[in-house]
C-alpha cells in the first residue's frame, strides 16, 4: 500500500516538472520557486523508489493545471492574498494589512400571543416573521489599527435595505481608540451583547423602552486588562431640509464603564455560560438626551432626559446570571417631569453540552400607567453554538402591558386599559456565519 501511495505521489510531482521547465514559464518567479520545491521533493522520492521515473503524459497534465491556477490568480489580482473562514468569510493580504470579512445573520420566528381585550377586539396574534436578516462587512485597511464596519438591515415589512451601522475606527497602542460614523451609543449591558448572543428570543421589554437609537457621531474608548470605558456623542441624521430648518437635531451623549472582576473579557460577549473559571463583570453608565417633539398646535417642544444604569453579569461552570437596574428622568419644556425605572434579572443553566434552560423577570414603573411585571422562561438548543441555534420561550404579564413597554419586535402588544394576563409564546431558528 505504501509503495502505491509513493508511486501516485511521484506521478503527480514528476508531472509538474516538465511544464514548469517549459520556456514560456521558465522566468516567472512564482514558477521558479515552485520548480525548486518540486526538484527537492522529486529527489527524495526518487531515493525511495530507486529512481523509477513516472509516465511523462501525467507529468504534463498535472503541471499545466498548477500553471493555469497561478496565472488565474494573478489575473484576478489575488496573488498575495489568503482566503478562509474565521467568524465570517475572510479575504486577507499575506502581510495582514488588508482584510475583508463577510458575515450574515438570519433570525426566523414564530410568535403566538393571547390576551384579554375589550368587546370586539382581537385577542390573538400569531404568525411567522423574519426578525433580522443582516449582511455585515468589516475588516481593516493599510494596517490592523484602521478598522471599519458596514451593516445592511432590510425592513421587516417592505424588505427595503437600510443602513444600520457604518463606521471607521482608529486604535492606538496605549489602549485608546476613536470611532466616527453611524452606530448605537454604549450605555446598557443588554445592547452591548449582540442580538445573536442573547439568552432569550429577544432582549427585555424594559431595556427596549430605555434604548437609544443609532445615529451619526463620534465615540472614544479606553481599555486595559480590567477596565473598559466608552463615551459617545450621537445626533439624528435629518434628511429633509424643511425639517432641519424648523427644529434642532436630537442628540445623545453617553458614558459607560465596565470592571472585569474575574474571568476573561471574551466570556462577556454573550449571556450564556461556558466551561471555565468564574467570570464577573460590573458595569454602569449615564446618558443625556435632548429631543424636539411636536407639542400642541404642531409647535416644537424641547425635552431633556437623563438615563442611568448599573448592572452585573456572572458565570460559573454551567450557570449564568445577569441583573440590571435602569432609570430615566425627563424634564419637558411644558408639563410635569416623568421618572421611569426598570429592573431586569435573568439566569440560565446548561443541562447538557448543547441544551440550556433560562428564566427572566422584568419590572417597570413609568409614573403614568400600570407597572410592568413579566416572567419569561425558555430553552436554547445550540446545534453549532450561536451559529445555528433554536430558542423557545413563554412569557406571562401579571399586569397590563401599556404602550410604554409594548414592543412588536419582541412580540408584545399594548393591552386595552385595565386588561392583564397577556401570554406570548415565541420560537426562533437562528443562523449566523
Amino acid at each position: 500500500m505504501i509503495r502505491i501511495q509513493i508511486a501516485l505521489f511521484t506521478l503527480m510531482i514528476s508531472g509538474l516538472t516538465s511544464v514548469v521547465r517549459a520556456d514560456a514559464t521558465r522566468h516567472d518567479p512564482a514558477v521558479q520557486t515552485l520548480m525548486h520545491r518540486i526538484d527537492a521533493i522529486e529527489h527524495d522520492i526518487a531515493e525511495l523508489r530507486d529512481g523509477t521515473p513516472p509516465p511523462p503524459r501525467a507529468r504534463e497534465v498535472l503541471t499545466r493545471r498548477i500553471i493555469d491556477e497561478i496565472d488565474a490568480r494573478r489575473e484576478a489580482g489575488l496573488d498575495g492574498f489568503t482566503t478562509g473562514y474565521k467568524s465570517g468569510f475572510v479575504i486577507q493580504s499575506e502581510d495582514s494589512n488588508f482584510k475583508l470579512r463577510v458575515k450574515g445573520r438570519v433570525q426566523l420566528r414564530y410568535i403566538a400571543s393571547e390576551r384579554d381585550v375589550d368587546p370586539g377586539g382581537d385577542s390573538s396574534r400569531r404568525g411567522f416573521e423574519a426578525r433580522r436578516v443582516r449582511i455585515e462587512l468589516d475588516g481593516h485597511v493599510f494596517d490592523p489599527s484602521w478598522k471599519w464596519k458596514v451593516v445592511g438591515d432590510p425592513s421587516r415589512s417592505t424588505g427595503t435595505l437600510s443602513l444600520n451601522d457604518a463606521w471607521i475606527q482608529k486604535s492606538f497602542d496605549n489602549g485608546f481608540s476613536v470611532l466616527l460614523g453611524r452606530f448605537r451609543p454604549s450605555l446598557f449591558r443588554e445592547y452591548e451583547v449582540s442580538s445573536k448572543r442573547q439568552l432569550a428570543v429577544e432582549r427585555s421589554l424594559v431595556v427596549g423602552e430605555f434604548n437609544f437609537d443609532r445615529g451619526s457621531g463620534v465615540g472614544a474608548a479606553y481599555s486595559n486588562d480590567d477596565i473598559k470605558v466608552k463615551i459617545a456623542y450621537v445626533e439624528d441624521f435629518i434628511i429633509d431640509p424643511a425639517v432641519r430648518a424648523t427644529r434642532d437635531r436630537d442628540w445623545v451623549a453617553t458614558t459607560r464603564i465596565e470592571w472585569r472582576v474575574a474571568g476573561d473579557w471574551k466570556r462577556f460577549r454573550d449571556h450564556t455560560s461556558s466551561e471555565g473559571e468564574t467570570a464577573i463583570l460590573i458595569g454602569g453608565g449615564i446618558g443625556y438626551e435632548q429631543n424636539d417633539d411636536n407639542g400642541p398646535g404642531g409647535a416644537m417642544m424641547r425635552s431633556d432626559s437623563w438615563s442611568w444604569t448599573v448592572d452585573v453579569s456572572a458565570e460559573k461552570e454551567h450557570y449564568n446570571a445577569f441583573a440590571a437596574i435602569i432609570g430615566r428622568h425627563t424634564d419637558p419644556e411644558t408639563g410635569e417631569n416623568v421618572d421611569v425605572i426598570g429592573i431586569v434579572a435573568q439566569a440560565g443553566m446548561r443541562i447538557s453540552e448543547n441544551d440550556e434552560i433560562f428564566i427572566r423577570y422584568e419590572w417597570g414603573d413609568d409614573d403614568r400607567t400600570e407597572q410592568l411585571r413579566v416572567l419569561t422562561a425558555g430553552m436554547n438548543r445550540y446545534i453549532y453554538g450561536h451559529g445555528v441555534k433554536i430558542t423557545g420561550d413563554v412569557g406571562y404579564a401579571f399586569d397590563e402591558v401599556s404602550s410604554t413597554w409594548a414592543s412588536s419586535g419582541a412580540g408584545w402588544v399594548a393591552d386595552d386599559a385595565g386588561q392583564d394576563g397577556q401570554v406570548v409564546v415565541r420560537g426562533q431558528l437562528q443562523l449566523t456565519f
